[in-house]
């Protein structure tokens, strides 16, 4: 017995079942048939070293590691580790394969094995249980590497919202705008209409455009309660911004109105603009079936 091919082959039987096995990674596969290929013919036994494993399976020492526990976990293989002057050397391995009593493939009922195919237990499994469950476990996925942090789940999106979770210029309105709807908590979109309302938006304006839509509403015999702040935004994006209408004060008027006689023609002006840009965006909802 040897680490190499003893007979000269330069071909080796391997496990049928094991390597057409769908739940076996390709790294499984590939040590699988390594060892195969240096064990001997006749008490199917070899000694290698990870890093040669490693070499002609092509992939990391890592891998190789991670394989290795799975196939003897599964039955697969046996692996014994061996010494020398205190120092570990190449371990002993010995090819069981699919007859192995606690390895069956995905495709095998447990009715299907016959009855000669189990005599007995299986001395690596049932000496360690817990590390059988947890190579089955990884047969459904990549199992982590040793060290590897575990992976994270992405946060579920929240379903509720509170006016904490609105900016802070924002969150009176938020309270003012549950209030008048008598809804209890906002929604995303909610919160994204809040943001944007408070890049352009006094707070003031905003306010006072939710009791207009609230008393819209209740004439039209709507429930308050479907009110929604992106229809609040929808009717608020083409109004005077804050940026201009700072400058709308600040602007000389050639009529020389009194700045009275100016916020009088202004609020008129946003109160018509106002009205249109509702009855669009009304318009749009019957449409949509709102």
């Amino acid at each position: 017995m040897s680490g190499k091919n003893t007979k000269g082959y330069w071909f080796a039987c391997v496990d049928g079942k094991v390597v057409t096995d769908p739940a076996l990674s390709p790294f499984d596969k590939a040590v699988f048939a390594v060892l195969c290929f240096h064990s001997d013919s006749d008490d199917r036994e070899c000694y290698l070293k990870v890093e040669t494993i490693a070499h002609e399976a092509g992939c990391s020492e890592r891998s190789v590691q991670n394989s290795l526990k799975k196939l003897e976990g599964l039955g697969i293989i046996e692996r014994k580790a061996r010494f020398e002057n205190n120092k570990q050397i190449s371990s002993l391995y010995r090819i069981i394969g699919d007859k192995a009593p606690c390895y069956q493939t995905q495709w095998e009922a447990p009715e299907d094995r016959g009855a000669g195919d189990a005599p007995g237990g299986c001395t690596t499994c049932t000496q360690n249980e817990s590390h059988l469950n947890d190579i089955k476990d990884s047969l459904t996925g990549e199992a982590p590497l040793p060290g590897s942090p575990e992976p994270e789940i992405p946060d579920s999106p929240k379903e509720a919202y509170t006016p904490e979770d609105a900016p802070d210029i924002m969150r009176p309105t938020a309270e003012l705008f549950l209030h008048k709807t008598g809804r209890k908590t906002l929604t995303e979109a909610d919160i994204s209409a809040l943001r944007e309302l408070s890049a352009h938006q006094y707070p003031s304006r905003v306010q006072k455009e939710i009791d207009r839509a609230c008393e819209r509403f209740r004439r039209k015999g709507k429930s308050p309660g479907t009110l929604t702040l992106s229809y609040i935004a929808g009717a608020l994006r083409n109004q005077p911004t804050l940026g201009r209408k700072s400058r709308a004060k600040t602007k000389p008027d050639p009529m020389n109105l009194t700045q009275a006689e100016i916020d009088a023609k202004q609020e008129k002006l946003t109160e018509e603009e106002s009205l249109r840009e509702l009855e669009r965006l009304e318009a749009e909802m019957r449409e949509e079936g709102c």
